[in-house]
């Protein structure tokens, strides 16, 4: 077999919510949080709910005919559907076959890919390789869950991130954006680091350690391939480089450089985290990491003094 390396890209997205929403508001009256520290810390402001009667798989067909439309792309020509799911309808058959018989997609391979959080990045890696390859020309990766049905409603830093949800994307060779001009906006929030891990290994006392990453700016690597690129380095440029891309009549790559110095908070800050933290310092400043402490003192003083 002759395997090529051929460049992919994303030619299509859509996705599907439920229309019961839950505020961070209607959190406050559950447990021990607020809508400040969860938009502060996540973005996010509400979430929402499946009702009884609706399945993974209804919102994972709804929102792959939303990314088919966009990506001009038939059933019959999707050669394989991932399935990224914690949630799906039940085990057997799996929900990537559900999935597949809703749409008629009778020439596609399809398997679930159980890996909670991380699911749907190993699913577009994996689909990036096959159509890389040259195995496949077209595919279709999911991410959908039901997770309101399986959290803990009395746990703050759960609730807080969970909801239900369908998303997908149409994968295909990256050059079929160009060629067809599709209207898509990839936005890539660049910090160059693990950043949670990072900061759980600082709240245990711990130098962080191979938490780095050496990333290209993707704005300009969009510009190589042919597709228009936008770069975003400060803060005072978000709201007009985001016009820019959302106003360009074709594909647009985002690259946003997120600060990785930037310090999540919580509402509430246990002894031992405090203890942990203080530990971190006093590591910090011996292992001569002085400067780098200075810089992360002034980031999130300046963001708190904004703030307050």
């Amino acid at each position: 077999m002759t395997m090529m390396n051929k460049p992919v890209g994303i030619i299509g997205t859509g996705s599907f919510l439920p229309d019961n929403v839950v505020t961070n508001f209607d959190l406050e009256k559950m447990v021990d949080t607020n809508d400040q520290w969860i938009r502060e810390r996540t973005g996010i402001e509400e979430r929402r709910i499946a009702p009884e009667g609706m399945n993974t798989s209804y919102m994972a067909t709804e929102a792959a005919k939303k990314a088919m439309q966009m990506a001009n792309v038939t059933a019959e020509e999707i050669d394989m559907i991932i399935f990224a799911t914690l949630t799906p309808d039940m085990i057997i058959p799996s929900a990537a076959c559900v999935l597949q018989a809703n749409l008629g997609a009778k020439n596609a391979a399809a398997y679930d890919l159980q890996a909670a959080c991380s699911g749907f990045v190993y699913g577009l890696i994996t689909a990036a390789s096959y159509i890389s390859s040259g195995i496949y020309k077209k595919v279709l990766v999911v991410g959908a869950e039901i997770l309101s049905r399986r959290v803990n409603w009395n746990d703050r830093q759960v609730i807080s991130l969970s909801g239900d949800g369908g998303f997908t994307m149409m994968m295909g060779e990256m050059l079929t954006l160009k060629q067809l001009n599709l209207p898509v906006k990839i936005f890539v929030f660049n910090n160059e680091e693990l950043s949670f891990i990072a900061m759980e290994m600082k709240a245990s006392g711990y130098l962080d350690y191979a938490t780095d990453f050496v990333n290209p700016d993707f704005g300009k690597l969009a510009e190589a391939a042919g597709i228009k690129g936008v770069s975003i380095h400060n803060s005072s440029e978000v709201d007009e480089k985001i016009m820019e891309a959302l106003n360009h009549n074709g594909p647009v790559i985002v690259n946003v450089r997120v600060d990785k110095q930037e310090l999540a908070m919580p509402p509430k800050i246990a002894y031992q985290q405090a203890k942990g933290f203080s530990k971190y310092l006093i590591n910090a400043i011996l292992d001569g990491r002085g400067t780098e402490l200075k810089e992360m003192a002034k980031t999130n003083w300046m963001k708190y003094k904004s703030l307050y």
